[in-house]
């Protein structure tokens, strides 16, 4: 299910219509009109706990990343990662 996103301009009103409706039941139909319901297919955003644990992931992903980068260019003895049993 997609949202469709209208213009901000549709939600102002006339002076006419401001006029006219300043009970509380014309604002509540207008805002009935104009609802635009959630976007369901949209993931909850993360807590600070899962943040943080993504981050800490991430860090060490880099680190091997750059470990195996200096294994492949020769940077690293071989005899000092590699052990043949």
């Amino acid at each position: 299910m997609s949202s469709r996103l209208l213009p901000l301009s549709s939600f102002s009103s006339s002076s006419a219509e401001s006029d006219s409706d300043n009970s509380s039941e014309g604002i509540s139909d207008h805002a009935e009109q104009h609802f635009i319901p959630c976007d369901e297919d949209l993931e909850p955003v993360a807590t600070q706990e899962e943040s943080m644990a993504y981050e800490e992931t991430v860090a060490r992903q880099e680190e091997e990343a750059l470990e195996y980068q200096r294994r492949f260019n020769g940077e690293i003895d071989v005899n000092t990662w590699y052990l043949h049993l």
